[in-house]
């Protein structure tokens, strides 16, 4: 399978092409790029090459984030279709999200997370997502699980593992995207309690789920009678080679962290560890008190220690991009190390860009250089900031028609 010549498949009759996969080997498959766009129009190869995407091992993403340039930003086209329209009669589009995952072509695929409610009980199930070349979709299943509420209060993709909670933060779920492995999480509100935490934020507040590619870290912000504090646990994924049954993750580090807050995406790079420590090394975006009602987007090392413990090294705010209620970043998106804000300017909205540059220095300190490009989406109407994948340079959002109608799922291609 190295030599090119071998990947010239589409003159072989379907009949060949499905023994060929059949017998293929896992390493084989994944040498393969560009052929499974004629093999999923082929109906019964295409099984074949989807057994074998389920079996391959998790792949990393390659390499940072390619910044890209105001110009490159201002080329964007909006292409918009209707998810639903491929959906069957009584489920229901529950939460659409890209995945910093590679299928076996290499390329970053997306899912969709549907809600069953034809049965007694209710259903969720979670599809990858691929467009075609004339905007069609289709969704192919890759795991499903029961649950004893309608609808999950909270979804987080990371670039191995999808974390759900349900019931305040009370049940909590990591899906393993590539083994379709279920890590089965514990209720942090439990643990918070049983350390002799009992002051929270307002119950709306979920924990913030922190989900890298060699652990889960769960956050949870309170009040004490001195300030704001997060308490932080870590749990570690077992190796991404290794597929096992549903299994519960055993705590390895815990920390309560004094003035900060954290929330939903707060993640601006994946783990790295310390040479000369050992130390897991994980960078987030949080919150700290600035004056009265304000708080400032700043960014720190979360290290998790080999003693089992967990500190935080503020390292200064994201440039002139700081103070609620004035910007509100929609995300950081997995690492990638941006974000996009949504400004009402009647009787459109405008989507502006955020790039966190977190290897550059400024000039006070070690602070980062934030870069805004603003206008970078128009819209017509106000639109839900969904999800970024920085592999693709895409951007999803959501529009829900005004008939109530089931919602509008649209992608910004930002690439170059």
């Amino acid at each position: 399978m190295s030599d090119s010549t071998a990947l010239s498949l589409n003159r072989l009759p379907p009949a060949v092409l499905h023994v060929i996969f059949h017998y293929l080997d896992i390493p084989d498959i994944l040498r393969i790029r560009r052929v499974s766009r004629y093999l999923n129009t082929i109906s019964h190869s295409r099984q074949v090459w989807t057994n074998a995407y389920r079996t391959a091992e998790f792949v990393r993403p390659p390499g940072p984030f390619l910044w890209q340039s105001a110009c490159d930003l201002e080329k964007a086209l909006v292409c918009g279709f209707r998810v639903d329209r491929n959906l069957r009669s009584g489920q229901q589009l529950g939460v659409f999200r890209c995945v910093s995952s590679f299928d076996v072509e290499g390329r970053p695929f997306a899912c969709a997370v549907l809600l069953d409610l034809k049965g007694a009980t209710p259903q969720f199930s979670i599809y990858s997502l691929h467009v075609g070349e004339q905007s069609g979709v289709t969704l192919d299943l890759l795991h499903q699980f029961v649950s004893s509420s309608t609808f999950i209060e909270s979804i987080n993709f990371g670039p191995r593992v999808i974390v759900f909670q349900n019931d305040k933060g009370r049940r909590v779920l990591a899906l393993d995207v590539h083994s379709r492995t279920e890590f089965l999480i514990p209720s942090i509100p439990a643990l918070m309690e049983a350390t002799g935490i009992t002051e929270f934020l307002p119950m709306h507040y979920l924990p913030t789920s922190i989900s890298t590619s060699t652990h889960v870290v769960m956050g949870r912000s309170y009040c004490s009678g001195d300030g704001r504090r997060t308490f932080f646990q870590a749990f570690p994924l077992p190796p991404a080679n290794i597929q096992c049954s549903s299994t519960p993750l055993s705590p390895s580090h815990r920390g309560v962290i004094f003035d900060i807050e954290v929330f939903d995406n707060a993640l601006l790079h994946d783990t790295i560890v310390d040479s000369s420590t050992k130390d897991v090394l994980i960078t987030i975006r949080v919150h700290t008190r600035a004056t009265g009602h304000l708080w400032k987007c700043e960014h720190g090392i979360l290290p998790l220690s080999t003693d089992g413990g967990i500190t935080f090294q503020l390292l200064g705010p994201l440039g002139q991009i700081s103070r609620f209620p004035f910007y509100r970043p929609s995300g950081s998106f997995h690492g990638s190390g941006r974000a996009f804000i949504f400004k009402v300017a009647e009787p459109h909205g405008l989507i502006s860009a955020l790039d966190y540059d977190l290897r550059a220095s400024g000039n006070d300190d070690n602070e980062t250089k934030v870069a805004e490009y603003p206008r970078v989406v128009r819209c017509s109407s106000r639109h839900d900031l969904l999800d970024y994948d920085p592999y693709s340079g895409r951007l999803c959002l959501a529009r829900y028609p005004k008939n109530l109608s089931p919602p509008v799922i649209e992608i910004v291609d930002l690439a170059i």
